[in-house]
């Protein structure tokens, strides 16, 4: 799955000097869940890891680490568990290293360290690109702080990175050992079997019937993620009410401009 950033509505959260949108409370893009998922064998510890954090009140390890290339899914991974835990009545927050990492550079490190603790006053936090923090030491020290702050507070912490902890780049082997602290998971970008099951599951909810053929021919065209095929099948879904015909794939080139 292509990782597609969120650009959340509703009530991020200020760090000092910052512009907004790098922080967000959930619920936030409810299309983000496991169901949604693009699931397959070789994801099946991670996405049960992920699962086993957001439901199990007192979970074996309340760390979670999950490695994979761009494309993976590992930002959906994150918004799923944080929309999930969201419904039982915790307050989840998401952050987006890359863009936590300008902010911080350009404000004092007593404040980031200010701001970082109230960070931690949420019980669960998502980390999203930590591979973001190589070579940037201020960031790198604040994730420190505030894993051991969250830890001690009984808090829980899902982090994702294109490599596993002990393959980053220039970060300190300080926070190397925090990050391998807890459960370790890698994903791998979905084959196109597993592609084309979500792609039927998106058809089947909106009342529409695809093609195998037609199915096909969008998993080879389409970006791989779950928004991209999402948007397609209700593009689709509305050309074929609007033209009162069934799908083809002549319609779907078109209306795709394929």
């Amino acid at each position: 799955m292509t990782e597609e950033r969120p650009s959340p509505p509703g009530d991020p959260v200020d760090p000092p000097g910052a512009a907004r949108q790098f922080l967000l409370r959930f619920p936030a893009q409810p299309h983000y869940t496991f169901d949604s998922f693009i699931d397959s064998p070789s994801t099946a510890f991670a996405v049960a890891s992920a699962k086993s954090l957001a439901r199990d009140p007192d979970p074996a390890s309340r760390s979670l680490f999950v490695s994979g290339p761009a494309g993976a899914g590992k930002t959906h991974l994150l918004m799923a568990l944080g929309n999930e835990v969201a419904q039982s009545g915790i307050e989840p927050l998401f952050l987006s290293c890359k863009l936590w990492n300008e902010r911080l550079e350009s404000t004092t490190l007593d404040k980031a360290l200010q701001w970082a603790g109230k960070v931690v006053s949420h019980p669960l936090l998502l980390v999203d690109d930590v591979d973001c923090l190589n070579g940037k030491p201020r960031g790198q020290e604040i994730l420190y702080q505030v894993y051991n702050e969250l830890r001690d507070r009984g808090g829980r912490l899902a982090m994702t990175s294109r490599t596993r902890p002990n393959e980053l780049k220039k970060t300190e082997p300080f926070l190397v050992s925090r990050l391998q602290w807890g459960l370790t998971a890698e994903l791998n970008p979905p084959g196109d079997e597993a592609l084309e099951r979500i792609l039927h599951k998106l058809a089947r909810d909106g009342g529409l019937e695809l093609p195998e053929s037609t199915a096909r021919f969008l998993i080879q065209r389409l970006p791989r993620d779950f928004v991209s095929l999402r948007e397609a099948v209700e593009t689709i879904n509305r050309e074929s009410l609007a033209q009162k015909k069934k799908v083809s794939l002549g319609m779907v080139k078109n209306v795709l401009k394929l």
